[in-house]
């Protein structure tokens, strides 16, 4: 064998031991799965949102708060067996705030227990009003309606009176106290009116 055929040869051998060793090495690419990671766009979530109330007032404020707010009886009337009030509040406090859609009204006995009441949105004696947001500034007032009837209905022999009611207007569910009498019948029915602007309710 010649020089030159024995070099070719041992070039050979090391082009294919360098080929064998490159194909038995460890892909590090793949030997390692990799690891996906679910993300979730901020686009893709909706909050739901509050149907929005038409504003009374010409801006926006926040909720006004139970203890910047002073309740009172407005005026009372009443014909053919039929009582109507106006319950109205005040806000007593230094910022702008908004009041809206119904109040809630319970009645309180003399002990000051809770009393069944039962509460409806239609009434003869105030024309039925949408809810709405109300702008009350420093010193501003919001009022709503209040009716019932105090004729027994059915086997009621009587009424049972009420001597101060619990208002709850404000989105912490507190509650303002405000004496008033009153005796509905059919087991407490009455009937409450959307909060307005100003301190006449719903009939101006």
């Amino acid at each position: 064998m010649t020089v030159s055929s024995l070099v070719r040869l041992v070039s050979t051998a090391a082009v294919a031991a360098m080929t064998l060793a490159a194909c038995a090495a460890p892909l590090t690419s793949s030997s390692t799965p990799s690891k996906s990671v679910a993300k979730v766009s901020s686009s893709s979530i909706s909050p739901t949102k509050a149907q929005a109330l038409p504003t009374v007032g010409g801006a926006t404020g926040t909720g006004c708060a139970a203890a910047g707010l002073r309740v009172q009886q407005a005026s009372q009337d009443g014909a053919a067996g039929h009582i109507h009030f106006v319950i109205a509040l005040t806000n007593t406090a230094a910022t702008t705030c908004t009041l809206s859609g119904y109040p809630s009204l319970e009645m309180l006995d003399r002990a000051g227990n809770p009393m069944l009441t039962r509460i409806s949105h239609s009434d003869v004696s105030f024309p039925p009003t949408p809810p709405h947001r109300v702008l009350l500034t420093p010193r501003g007032s919001a009022s709503f309606d209040v009716g019932y009837s105090h004729v027994p209905v059915g086997s009621e022999p009587s009424c049972p009176a009420a001597s101060a009611v619990l208002v709850r207007v404000t989105t912490d569910g507190k509650g303002l106290r405000l004496s008033q009498s009153m005796d509905p019948c059919n087991r407490g029915a009455i009937a409450i009116s959307a909060l307005t602007a100003g301190l006449n309710g719903t009939r101006g």
